[in-house]
């Protein structure tokens, strides 16, 4: 604290001395020492309340610093650090958007596939419902003795046209059918 050396001590001895008398030394040091002991006391005190102050402060700038780090958006600034200009954001948002299309375009197909296969059902019921009728009304040359029995040339000509142009069984339609 001080700078006092040897000389200095033997100085402020020697002073103490002839001016209080060697009776009272002992008094006048027990009364030096109890006024050191109060301000080092004073010191230590001082000293504590600047470094409690000093803990205070900094655990305050802790909290701030926790509180604003629990305040931020975590969601928002993982977004900005992977994706800063939005690219790839629109781009998701883009395909959402073409799958929902996709998928009312799939479902609007759906929908127009079962209408086909229930005309196709139908149109194959109505189509085997005329056959029936056909092969019901159809009498064949031994069971019945007034019909007159085609001749091999013709029956054979009639096949060999049935060769060169296929039936398209659906339709019935001799031009869609296609040729093998």
């Amino acid at each position: 604290m001080l700078d006092v050396g040897w000389q200095e001590l033997f100085i402020i001895a020697v002073i103490t001395i002839i001016v209080v008398g060697p009776k009272e030394i002992p008094t006048v040091l027990r009364s030096v020492m109890s006024w050191v002991r109060r301000i080092k006391e004073m010191a230590r005190e001082f000293q504590s309340g600047i470094d409690d102050i000093a803990r205070e402060s900094e655990l305050n700038e802790l909290r701030q610093e926790i509180e604003n780090t629990a305040n931020i958006d975590l969601d928002k600034e993982i977004e900005n650090v992977i994706d800063p200009d939005g690219e790839m954001s629109s781009g998701i948002y883009d395909l959402e958007k073409a799958s929902e299309e996709l998928t009312l375009q799939q479902e609007e197909l759906s929908q127009r596939q079962e209408e086909l296969i229930a005309e196709q059902e139908k149109f194959m019921a109505m189509r085997s419902e005329s056959t029936l009728e056909e092969f019901d009304a159809y009498t064949p040359p031994d069971e019945d003795p007034d019909a007159v029995t085609p001749d091999s040339e013709t029956q054979a000509a009639e096949t060999s046209n049935l060769e060169d142009e296929p039936v398209n069984l659906i339709s019935g339609d001799k031009s869609t059918a296609p040729k093998q």
